[in-house]
This record gives C-alpha cells, sequence and structure tokens, in this order.
C-alpha cells in the first residue's frame, strides 16, 4: 500500500516519461521504414485535391506554385479513387510539402510517415484517457496503450499505412470526444466530437457508425431521465455539425454535395476489384473470399496472450452483463462492443471487398484490445490471488516476448504471425503485400554495388515503382527497370511470384541479401553469373 501511495503521487511525471519514451521509441524508427504501395497515388490525390481548392479561392497563387506542372482535374479522376476518402489527410500533407518547399521525394514521404506516427500518438494520449477514465486508474491506460503500441503489425502500419492506420486513430480520438460528450453535454463537446467524426468519415465511410452508436446512447439517456427533446435536439445538432463538416472536409463533394455523397454511397456498396488474394493455401478472387477470413486473420496476425486475454474478458463482459451486475455494466462497454463487431458483421453480411489481410478493419483492433484490459481488471476481482498473480505474470511476460520479436525483426513487424502459423506462413498466407520490404535490399544494392546504373527485374506482382521512392532522388534514377533477359539483378518479395527459385535458377544468379522473419522469406536479391 505504501509503494502504491508513493508510485500515485508521482503519477504526472510517470505518465509523461511513459509517453515520452513511446513517442522517442516512435520518431527514431519512422527512417527505418519505406515507401509503400498506396502512398504514391494518395499523394497524388492530395495534390489534386489542394489544386482544386486553390484554383477555386487562390488561382493566382495556385499557378504560381504549381508552375509547369500539370495535375488532372476531379473529373479526371477515375471513379475509384474519386469516390474515395482521404483528401483530408493528403490534402494538407501536400500543402505542407509544397510550403516547406520538399523537393526529394524520398523525404516527402519521409515527412509524412513522421505526421502519420505523429497522428497514431495523439490517439494513444486519447486512448488511454478511455481507459484510464473507464477503469479509474491510469495503470490500466497503461497496460492498454502497451498492448496497442506492442501489436507488432499495428506499430509498422502507423508509419507507412496513410489510410487504415489514420483512421483508427482518429476512431480512437472520435471515440473519446464522443464519450465526453455522453458524460458532459455541452456545445464544446457536441463541436469537437462532430469534428473528429468528419475527419473519421472523410477517411473511410464506415466511421458513420460512431455518431450513429453515440446517437443512439443519447437518445436512450434521454429516455432514462425523461428528457427525450433535450436528446432529440443535441443528436439534431450533432448530426447537421458532422453533415456539414464532412462535406467541408472533402471537397470532391463540394460542386454537388448531396449527388456526390450518394455516389459515395454506391462506390462502398459496390467496389469491385479484380484482384487475387491468398488465404488458407488458396488463391481466391477477393469478391470470392469465406466468412471466415477476417477472423482468421485477426487470429493469426495478433499475439497469442492477447486473444486468450479477449476471450477472457468478452467471457467477463457476457457474465457481467447476463447476471446484471449495476456495478459492472458501463455504457462504453456495450458501445465499444458494438463498435468491435458491427464492422466485422457488416463485411461479412454485404460481402465487402477485402484483400491484404485485415488492414481495412484496423479500427476496430482498440477495441478488441479494451476488452484485453477487460478481462484483465475483472480477473483481478477474484479473490484466489495465487491465479491472478499467475495470469498477469504471463501477461507481462507475453508483453516482453512480443516487444522483444518486433526489436529482433525491426523493421519487418508487418509480417508478423503469431506461433500457431508464423513457421508456414508463406505457404498459407500472403506476406509483404504493401512492398515495405523493398527498402532494405534497394539500399543493399546501392550500397555495396557501386555502379553508375542498375538494370533490374522485379518477378513480383508488386510494382517496383513505388518502394523505388525509399531511395534518395539521385539513387533513384539509377535504377533502371529492365526486362528479365536484360537485367543483371533480381529482385522479389515473392508477393505472387511465380518463378521458381530453385538449383536451375541459383546456376544462373547469385544471391546478394534476402530478408527472413520466422522462416518465411520475404524480399531476395540476386546478381546475374557472368558466364
Amino acid at each position: 500500500m505504501f509503494l502504491t501511495n508513493k508510485i500515485d503521487k508521482y503519477k504526472k511525471t510517470i505518465i509523461f516519461l511513459f509517453f515520452l519514451i513511446l513517442l522517442s521509441i516512435g520518431l527514431s524508427s519512422v527512417k527505418d521504414y519505406g515507401t509503400t504501395n498506396d502512398e504514391y497515388t494518395q499523394r497524388l490525390k492530395g495534390l489534386i485535391t489542394l489544386n482544386y481548392v486553390g484554383n477555386l479561392f487562390l488561382p493566382n497563387i495556385t499557378k504560381k506554385f504549381k508552375a509547369d506542372k500539370e495535375l488532372p482535374s476531379f473529373e479526371d479522376v477515375p471513379e475509384q479513387l474519386r469516390y474515395y476518402g482521404g483528401s483530408i489527410i493528403h490534402a494538407p500533407l501536400a500543402f505542407f510539402e509544397v510550403l516547406l518547399g520538399i523537393k526529394d521525394k524520398k523525404n516527402v514521404f519521409l515527412f509524412k510517415h513522421y505526421l502519420f506516427f505523429l497522428i497514431y500518438f495523439l490517439s494513444l494520449i486519447c486512448f488511454f484517457e478511455i481507459i484510464r477514465k473507464r477503469f479509474k486508474s491510469w495503470k490500466y491506460g497503461f497496460l492498454g496503450v502497451l498492448v496497442l503500441f506492442f501489436t507488432p503489425r499495428i506499430f509498422a502500419n502507423s508509419f507507412y499505412n496513410n489510410l487504415d492506420m489514420p483512421f483508427m486513430a482518429f476512431t480512437i480520438i472520435s471515440v473519446n470526444f464522443g464519450i465526453r460528450l455522453i458524460e458532459n453535454i455541452k456545445f464544446k463537446n457536441i463541436f469537437l466530437f462532430s469534428f473528429f467524426s468528419a475527419i473519421a468519415i472523410d477517411v473511410r465511410l464506415m466511421a458513420i457508425l460512431i455518431p450513429s452508436i453515440f446517437s443512439v446512447t443519447l437518445f436512450f439517456n434521454g429516455i432514462k431521465k425523461n428528457n427525450i427533446l433535450s436528446s432529440l435536439k443535441i443528436i439534431l445538432i450533432l448530426f447537421l455539425l458532422t453533415l456539414l463538416m464532412t462535406i467541408l472536409f472533402w471537397p470532391f463533394l463540394w460542386d454537388n454535395p448531396l449527388t456526390n455523397l450518394v455516389n459515395v454511397f454506391k462506390n462502398l456498396a459496390n467496389h469491385p476489384l479484380d484482384i487475387n488474394t491468398f488465404y488458407l493455401g488458396e488463391i481466391l478472387n477477393v469478391i470470392n473470399i469465406p466468412w471466415h477470413y477476417v477472423f482468421v486473420w485477426i487470429f493469426i496476425t495478433t499475439p497469442i496472450i492477447y486473444i486468450l486475454t479477449f476471450f477472457l474478458g468478452l467471457s467477463l463482459f457476457i457474465k457481467n452483463t447476463f447476471q446484471i451486475v449495476p456495478s459492472k455494466i458501463n455504457y462504453i462497454d456495450i458501445i465499444f462492443l458494438l463498435i468491435l463487431f458491427i464492422p466485422i458483421l457488416i463485411v461479412i453480411l454485404l460481402g465487402s471487398t477485402l484483400y491484404n489481410g485485415w488492414r481495412h478493419l484496423y479500427f476496430v483492433y482498440p477495441f478488441l484490445v479494451f476488452f484485453i484490459v477487460y478481462g484483465v481488471y475483472f480477473f483481478s476481482d477474484f479473490k484466489n490471488f495465487f491465479k491472478i498473480n499467475i495470469f498477469l505474470i504471463i501477461l507481462f511476460l507475453g508483453l516482453i516476448d512480443t516487444a522483444f520479436w518486433m526489436t529482433k525483426n525491426h523493421p519487418h513487424q508487418y509480417v508478423f504471425f503469431n506461433r500457431v502459423i508464423a513457421k508456414n506462413a508463406y505457404k498459407n498466407f500472403e506476406l509483404d503485400y504493401m512492398a515495405a520490404s523493398y527498402k532494405e535490399n534497394l539500399e543493399y544494392l546501392i550500397k555495396n554495388e557501386d555502379k553508375k546504373s542498375y538494370k533490374i527485374w522485379n518477378s513480383s506482382e508488386t510494382k517496383l515503382f513505388y518502394p523505388l521512392f525509399s531511395l534518395k532522388d539521385s539513387e533513384r534514377t539509377k535504377i533502371i527497370e529492365s526486362e528479365k533477359n536484360e537485367a543483371e539483378y533480381w529482385i522479389t518479395n515473392y508477393y505472387f511470384d511465380r518463378q521458381s527459385y530453385n538449383d536451375e535458377f541459383l546456376n544462373n544468379y547469385e544471391l546478394l541479401n534476402e530478408i527472413i522473419v520466422d522462416g518465411n522469406k520475404i524480399n531476395s536479391l540476386f546478381k546475374k553469373k557472368l558466364n
């Protein structure tokens, strides 16, 4: 008790140092991650949006900064990209790119990686607040943040995933302000909740669930307090503010807001992609993925101890709910359960297009983490202190083990699979689907093969064009993508690579460098042998 009181006395300092350490880990890691598949396209979309807004309000200044560069108009952008969200993230990033005069493309994307991580870091602070408030202890807040931070795939994606991770971050921030609104109904909280909900909606339309769920909560609170008219008024204000800010933050909607918004919904409902995914050892078209796809991906890419503790938390929540223990039931628990499972059910029931693992649903993961903390919190209510201590020790060791794995395999946490599948993951699932592994081997090539140019063949279905922006412009221009028979070098991340790397191949090529994680090859660089 004395020790606990002593620690609580310095809790503000401890909390500050805790987040300072996490921030330092993140900022020191940014440079280790390269440019990935989606980033170039989203940068272009940001520039197109910025150009549109600039021509609308400041045409002369826009013309001066644009100089001789030609950018397509909204009308010329393919529908699949035009109706896709993310402008609220990428237009401001494009503005800062121009304002700061960042020329080298590597530095452009590196700058964005820093900002992506900072957005994620701010969401960790909000997540801490949510957990601390719910379980009335800053120590449980620490636990929630540690589990979220030390989830390998989430950590790696926080630097370069330019839609799924900002969406997750703004979902957390929005929910934080939603809880503030429920607990203290005033215009400031309505505005902030609407503001961050609109940002989340502009990134991914699925975020409409957040204000919808909180509006239902406000409605039932009004019934409970016999003040339904006041609640309906608040819900109406919330709806109008969120709608207005959603349109304001999404310039594509401006010329015809309602029609364009309907088109966005149509695009979401019918988003056909003729691409394949590798799942359970089979190549499937993404429109034919089975119902269990999401559940399997979540299970195999989350540390086992987290999964087990989640099921403990979920079972204790069900037990507390059915036993109707008022002191153990909180509206936050129900909201988080809905945010966790409704999107998954929607995806399954509507047959929504999913690919590249479950990254499109990363935004539900913090709410899975919430039930991990829930499990620890209510398991600690049991009077068997021996079992409690054993459980906490196992969880602590699981966190350390995960952190050790992340350090050992840095910066390739994006191919984490738990021990159930890790050794045979390459036989059953996609690995480096975002081309994050190329950076290391491209840098190896530049550093160890001193030449004026490098003719290289990429045998993967991944386009080499995108990860080349991991290099400085002066280095990138030395890389010449060539046909197989003309190339001196061969690179692959094995993504739908149909080449057999057998003895016959190795008779003609020597291995220069390869990246292996848990026995799974994720990138290899070869050099043609001289005859």
